[in-house]
């Protein structure tokens, strides 16, 4: 899915993509054409510049900073995966690096822990569930 800023999103699926090179693209979708230019940190389209982020859900993004953090902090899978123990109650008082899910993925059990010390806002889960990489799991406030 292609999201552009201010217009509507481009589903890919059905969508003819060539690679021109030199990071162009032609995308023909719905008997529509579009030149992408892709640069460092922006997409022009039918010379249309608009900045972009690649958010991966299964890249590391560590816990060091997240302790000071003011406001809720959501705890997303990393990657997909089985619930197999949610460790806390909504309304529960948790310090950083708690553990707050059980989770299987890839054969191995991973304890998922507390970005921060906090409340436990909300459990988006339960045990037994399947989830996707990037799923909310639970919100830390």
């Amino acid at each position: 899915m292609i999201k552009i800023y201010g217009e509507a999103a481009i589903p890919l699926e059905g969508a003819s993509v060539l690679d021109c090179g030199g990071g162009v693209f032609s995308v023909l979708h719905e008997g529509r054409s579009y030149e992408v230019r892709v640069l460092a940190g922006e997409v022009i389209v039918n010379g249309l510049a608009m900045p972009y982020e690649i958010e991966d859900p299964r890249a590391w993004k560590g816990s060091a900073g997240a302790g000071g953090a003011k406001g809720a902090v959501t705890l997303k899978a990393p990657m997909p995966g089985k619930i197999v123990k949610v460790l806390v109650a909504v309304g529960g008082e948790v310090a950083a690096g708690q553990g707050i899910v059980l989770m299987e993925a890839m054969k191995m059990q991973n304890e998922l822990k507390s970005p921060k010390a906090g409340r436990v806002a909300s459990v988006a889960v339960q045990s037994g569930d399947s989830v996707a990489a990037g799923a909310v799991l639970a919100v830390v406030e």
